[in-house]
């Protein structure tokens, strides 16, 4: 038997794009060594013992090649140049990391009916859209938009007419995906972000600490941290010496710099390997989505969770974490939509004792552990291969 799993995104790179292609690889990793069975891979950075061996290159100008075919992946014509080595592996089940290679399921089921195809929608990935170009404006945004909504929806039909199993992060976009691309079939599972492991904190910091984290270059994360900072920091915080506000990333765009330079509490800190090295123990972490600017499931949430901190949060940033607000009794997740609302959180946050914030920590730890870690993918994964593999 040979299972095969294929991303656009680097394993073991940053972000949340390659912390959900970890989390797959590992399930398939798993289930192929629990039950002795063939796992190839076809990933960005390539940094993978499994590899397939075909080579997979990123450009630009690839980008805008895959856009000018209709499709919204460089990975169309990564596939396209190796088409013949795929077939020629001919797996038994392939699993799709994500939406936009629906092309790739449509190849393969038109190639091998036989061919048993998992697609993981990381988010609903048209909606997305909206959100990579939220900072641009007038005819360009427009044509932009136009252009990558034709693509990607073309992409997302494909992997929800020629996938034997959907994977979505949350219901929401489950039934997104039934109202965007009428599909009425219930071959889906649901399966949360999930994280490999708790990531205790070891810095102490006399300053109560706020923190924001996410990519740095995206455009919704940017309107959001544009919005905190102007009507909850410079109002409120901006000459308050007793806290500290830190805005970490990848990627930071330079005028990010230029909205802080006069503020004395706080830190960009860009392109950081391990939140344990650089957020304090007991840190405050927000999450100010608007709705409407984003999509799928918040990767900053279980990231918060996993380090048994609070959080206060957007609406939109709790999407699909409605079992962990039911099981907070400690308000160690807040609900925030308004600039009020996180003043209010972080008042409470400076005023609880130490022993809340103790029993808090544990509460979130608890809660993380319960609901997004690998092992609950791991388990799920297993559960769909199981229906198209026979287990000896």
């Amino acid at each position: 038997m040979k299972l095969l799993y294929i991303t656009d995104n680097d394993i073991h790179g940053h972000g949340g794009g390659s912390i959900g292609s970890l989390k797959y690889y590992d399930a398939a990793k798993n289930y192929a060594d629990m039950h002795k069975i063939e796992l190839k891979v076809i990933s960005l950075g390539q940094n993978i013992s499994e590899s397939l061996g075909i080579p997979v290159i990123k450009t630009n100008s690839i980008d805008r090649i895959s856009r000018i075919c209709g499709h919204s992946t460089f990975m169309y014509i990564v596939i396209k140049k190796h088409i013949d080595e795929l077939k020629q592996y001919n797996p038994d089940i392939v699993l799709l990391g994500r939406s936009r290679l629906g092309f790739l399921a449509k190849i393969l089921k038109n190639y091998n009916t036989n061919i048993k195809v998992i697609t993981f929608f990381e988010n609903i990935e048209f909606d997305y859209v909206d959100g990579y170009f939220a900072q641009l404006k007038g005819p360009k945004a427009i044509f932009y938009k136009l252009i990558e909504k034709m693509a990607v929806k073309r992409d997302e039909s494909d992997a929800i007419n020629y996938s034997d199993e959907l994977v979505f992060l949350t219901e929401r976009d489950a039934n997104r995906a039934r109202v965007l691309y009428s599909w009425t079939r219930k071959n889906f599972r649901i399966i949360p972000i999930c994280l490999k492991e708790n990531q205790p904190l070891h810095i102490k910091s006399i300053k109560k600490t706020i923190a924001f984290v996410g990519s740095l270059n995206y455009d919704s994360n940017l309107v959001a941290l544009k919005n905190f900072i102007e009507h909850v920091w410079k109002p409120y915080l901006k000459n308050d010496s007793t806290f500290q506000f830190i805005i970490a990333g990848s990627k930071p765009k330079q005028y990010i710099y230029n909205w802080v330079k006069n503020f004395d509490n706080i830190t960009v800190v860009a392109d950081f390997d391990n939140l344990a090295n650089i957020l304090p123990v007991n840190t405050l972490m927000i999450a100010p989505i608007e709705k409407g600017k984003g999509a799928g499931m918040k990767v900053k949430v279980a990231d918060t969770l996993s380090m048994g901190l609070m959080i206060a949060a957007s609406d939109e940033a709790l999407v699909g974490y409605e079992k962990a607000i039911e099981e907070d009794h400690l308000k160690g997740i807040m609900r925030c939509n308004t600039a009020n609302e996180y003043v209010d959180a972080i008042r409470y946050y400076s005023s609880i004792s130490d022993d809340m914030k103790i029993a808090i920590f544990r509460q979130n730890i608890a809660i993380f552990n319960k609901y997004y870690t690998f092992e609950v993918a791991r388990s799920a994964i297993s559960e769909i291969i199981n229906k198209f593999f026979i287990v000896r």
